[in-house]
């Protein structure tokens, strides 16, 4: 009974070990407005990942307060991109070593 407990107990430990060192890591943040830090809904945020790493490009849209969330990252250099419609807002590269947080501040345009 102790061995099939040990055994259960080490495997737990080796799977959230595996998660950690490979895709066990989250970018979050907020798409909002310089006047009034109204969040901005229904925007394409686009993370793009370092060639080396090979990996999918990932899109997600913003909620009604602005918020976005990609999960399940790798470590590693990315670049973010936030669209309306085909229209380019923003654009950065971003380091992602721990769950990270981005807030973006967009002017509105005259």
């Amino acid at each position: 009974m102790k061995r099939v407990l040990l055994l259960v107990c080490m495997s737990f430990w080796l799977l959230t070990l595996q998660n950690v060192h490979a895709g066990g890591m989250a970018l979050d943040g907020r798409v909002y407005e310089e006047a009034g830090r109204k969040g901005i809904p229904a925007l394409t945020v686009k993370l793009i990942p370092p060639r080396d790493l090979r990996g999918v490009e990932k899109i997600t849209t913003t909620d009604d307060r602005g918020g976005f969330r990609f999960s399940a990252l790798d470590g590693g250099r990315y670049l973010l991109e936030v669209y309306q419609g085909v229209l380019l807002l923003y654009r950065e590269v971003i380091a992602v070593d721990r769950d990270t947080r981005k807030d973006i501040e967009l002017r509105r345009r005259r």
